[in-house]
């Protein structure tokens, strides 16, 4: 919380009063296109029983708004439905990072769960999809390990697509030309090998060893993780373009030679070259 935000309290003893409170706060920021300052909502277990229950939808429209949310003495089963409410109402990807067993229901729910080691054992850590030491460990999981972590598998996946594509469309060209007989263009083993050997190290390599900006930079500007946040680097336009690009190569591959081997080069034994030296 900063010195300028706006705290809303939701204290509330009775369900009434809890509608009204939220109806009220509702009025006065949902909606606006600008806020002056940045809200934030703080909110005590028995009143959140309220909102779950009875107010959801106003609960969500107020919170969706908020920097920040603050709920004080909720019970292990109400963080788990905030962060379910939070999935099922929302397109947002959400987090749960907690150090005790308390914690365990709501690191599960999340999309992604992280556990503290602490003092209260490790039960969170065990539960968790990723185990940090310490809470200030998350900025580096996230801005150094997340940022590279979706680099590469974007990378990757779209890697993997374009190579086999700009390979084996080679093949829906020959087709116009080989009478549509099924006749492959490619011998069996290089069919059999193309990712096994001949195109497995550039994939291997990206995976473990890109990385776009150093950590240094990273580390010291955090806010280069907005451009994870974003997302743009695996898109339906990113896919499209890898194909686009795997289509206009496979056409270079399969023209190039056969232009190149269209006179009928003449070998050394006085054969020409034929479809395996075209495959």
């Amino acid at each position: 919380l900063k010195n300028n935000t706006k705290k809303i309290r939701v204290i509330a003893d009775t369900t009434e009063k809890c509608g009204d409170i939220l109806e009220a706060e509702c009025n006065n920021y949902v909606g606006k296109k600008e806020l002056e300052h940045p809200i934030a909502v703080i909110i005590d277990g028995s009143t959140l029983a309220f909102a779950l229950n009875e107010h959801k939808q106003r609960f969500l429209e107020l919170t969706s708004i908020c920097a920040s949310v603050v709920c004080c003495r909720v019970s292990p089963l109400q963080k788990a439905l905030i962060v379910k409410l939070m999935k099922e109402h929302t397109q947002e990807v959400c987090l749960s990072i907690g150090d005790g067993a308390n914690d365990v229901g709501m690191i599960q729910e999340a999309h992604i769960g992280i556990g503290i080691f602490g003092k209260e054992g490790t039960q969170a850590a065990r539960s968790s999809d990723y185990a940090i030491q310490e809470f200030r460990h998350l900025r580096r999981l996230l801005t150094v390990h997340g940022r590279y972590s979706y680099i590469r598998n974007s990378g990757l996946i779209q890697y993997s697509i374009y190579k086999n594509a700009a390979a084996f469309l080679v093949q829906f060209w020959f087709a116009f030309y080989c009478g549509y007989s099924a006749t492959t263009i490619y011998d069996d083993w290089i069919v059999t090998f193309f990712n096994i050997f001949f195109t497995s190290v550039p994939p291997f390599f990206f995976a473990i060893f890109e990385k776009d900006i150093s950590e240094s930079i990273i580390e010291e500007y955090p806010e280069t993780y907005r451009f994870v946040q974003r997302g743009e680097l695996f898109t339906y336009s990113t896919l499209f373009y890898w194909l686009l690009s795997a289509i206009w190569h496979s056409l270079v591959f399969f023209f190039a030679g056969a232009i190149l081997l269209s006179g009928e080069p003449f070998v050394y034994s006085g054969r020409t070259y034929g479809l395996r030296i075209m495959g």
